[in-house]
């Protein structure tokens, strides 16, 4: 007996939602940075167009956020 086209695909799903889990972004505790497993994303619109840069460490992510803002500010990026 076959299956329902449906059945199929929802086992698919169920199969790759672990690794999706891992590169899901979760808040920290600044606005515009991210958590991603064991590392952080930095996320910041400049002219429009969003920036996103990757930082091993909050702290580098916060002068990574830092610098990106001041370069928008100044116009330089």
């Amino acid at each position: 007996m076959q299956r329902p086209p449906a059945a199929a695909h929802e086992e698919q799903r169920s199969s790759m939602g672990s690794e999706d889990a891992s590169r899901r972004l979760e808040p920290a505790q600044t606005p515009g940075i991210f958590k991603r497993g064991g590392s952080y994303v930095v996320r910041v619109r400049i002219h429009g167009r969003q920036v996103q840069r990757s930082a091993r460490t909050l702290a580098q992510a916060r002068t990574i956020k830092s610098d990106l803002t001041a370069q928008r500010d100044k116009g330089t990026y």
